[in-house]
């Protein structure tokens, strides 16, 4: 059993796990608004333009190849050695490529050593986020009281939206600069301020202490000498399942918040500004719709929470892609505050407490960072592509929103299933997992 934390302390955890998510984000968006706008042209110069953004993306799509391997490297120390001590280390990691990023001389300066440093740098990006994300809602998970894992686990996934926001402020000061200035250094302003906000979230982890269930399973000796090896033999289902519930959510958001972009300009019905501004607004609502699920999954079990989310967020994205098609404006906005704002945020808000409690505290780390990282390679990196070559063979947006549905649809089907799996665990065998209401 593990010892009972007290609120202030569970609090204390909360905020820095928020804020180092919150770091990883910003970090990993203004790479990718920067790939999109910039290294074209500062570090693929002699390549044509098509060339040089595609290879600007390529170097955007390397970071999640490399999140897994991040996923695996980092949760087998964060199972063996420690929470605290990896959630540290990935925040110096993604802070320190970002630095790099912004002083790295163009392609003008060093010639091809350029973009080649550039790719090794987005791979420390994406290696630092593979471990991140499943360490963070780990360390709130293990410290929250009984009875409000859900709300706590929750509230680390916020910092995503804190970070596209502070992100989408920072490239939107330097975005009205005159063209020669930005790409020669405005481009870096927000690359080198991420250094304030990694002092910021060093500091806050730095104070929290270790979690409770991982001191008690060493206390215990209960401490697996190979976490990930253990995985493989004990827990491949619950991977599995893990992988396939977020895949489809993953999926979604890519679609919804970068590809829909690139397709409103294709399709020209509606203006790009109009689009962004209604991500932005969604993003800003899911500050508080998150925890909400998450609050409200304590109550009412995840699994009802999770059908909501995963039917409203097919719905919402399949009109997305129609209303943008018919240059309906007012039906695109409704579709993103709703659709992106409520649905998904209900649907996510649920899950780092459902992964949580997927596994052992001595697999967990590692469970968590595989599971997630193989949907994001699952669904975020390859989803553009199949919409892309779907459009291509159809000519009509139907064909991207049935793969929507049917991937969410697996999605929903996973989550039942391994929720189902939680709440037959914690019933037979014991252990201090929150069971999950099933019949809800």
């Amino acid at each position: 059993m593990r010892s009972a934390p007290t609120t202030r302390s569970a609090w204390q955890v909360v905020g820095a796990s928020t804020a180092g998510t919150s770091v990883e984000y910003y970090d990993f968006f203004i790479y990718g608004t920067a790939a999109a706008l910039v290294f074209p042209h500062v570090f693929f110069p002699e390549m044509t333009p098509v060339l040089g953004a595609l290879s600007a993306f390529l170097t955007f799509g390397a970071g999640y190849l490399a999140r897994p391997l991040g996923g695996i490297v980092i949760g087998h120390f964060g199972d063996t050695v420690g929470r605290k001590r990896m959630l540290v280390l990935t925040v110096l990691l993604m802070g320190g490529a970002t630095l790099a990023i912004g002083l790295l001389p163009g392609y003008a300066q060093i010639g091809v050593a350029a973009p080649i440093l550039l790719l090794v740098l987005r791979l420390v990006q994406g290696f630092a986020f593979g471990g991140e994300y499943g360490g963070a809602i780990i360390m709130a998970f293990e410290f929250a009281p009984e009875g409000r894992r859900g709300l706590f686990a929750s509230l680390p996934h916020t910092g995503q939206s804190v970070g596209v926001l502070l992100g989408s402020a920072a490239f939107a000061l330097v975005g009205g600069l005159p063209e020669g200035q930005l790409l020669t250094w405005g481009w870096r302003v927000p690359f080198l301020a991420s250094v304030v906000l990694v002092a910021v979230g060093l500091v806050i982890r730095l104070k929290v202490t270790e979690t409770p269930s991982f001191r008690a399973a060493r206390r215990d000796n209960a401490i697996v000498r190979s976490p990930f090896v253990s995985l493989l033999r004990h827990h491949r289902c619950e991977v599995l399942l893990v992988a396939g519930t977020f895949t489809g959510f993953s999926a979604a958001s890519i679609l919804a918040i970068t590809y829909m972009v690139g397709y409103a300009r294709t399709a020209g019905g509606v203006p790009a500004g109009t689009l962004l501004t209604a991500i932005t607004v969604a993003t800003a609502v899911q500050l508080v719709t998150t925890p909400l699920s998450g609050w409200l999954s304590d109550r009412i079990g995840r699994t009802l929470l999770l059908g909501i989310g995963a039917a409203g967020t097919a719905t919402a994205v399949s009109l997305m892609f129609g209303a943008v098609s018919n240059g309906r404006t007012g039906l695109v906005v409704l579709a993103y505050v709703l659709g992106w704002g409520v649905f998904f945020a209900a649907g996510v808000g649920v899950l780092p407490a459902l992964f949580s409690d997927a596994f052992d505290t001595s697999v967990r780390y590692s469970g968590m960072g595989l599971g997630y990282q193989l949907a994001t390679v699952l669904g975020s990196a390859i989803s553009p592509t199949v919409a892309t070559l779907l459009l291509g063979a159809t000519g009509t947006s139907t064909s991207v929103s049935v793969y929507v549905v049917a991937i969410l649809a697996v999605t929903l089907a996973c989550g039942l299933v391994l929720a189902r799996r939680v709440g037959s665990a914690a019933s037979t065998t014991g252990e201090a997992r929150t069971p999950d209401r099933v019949d809800t």
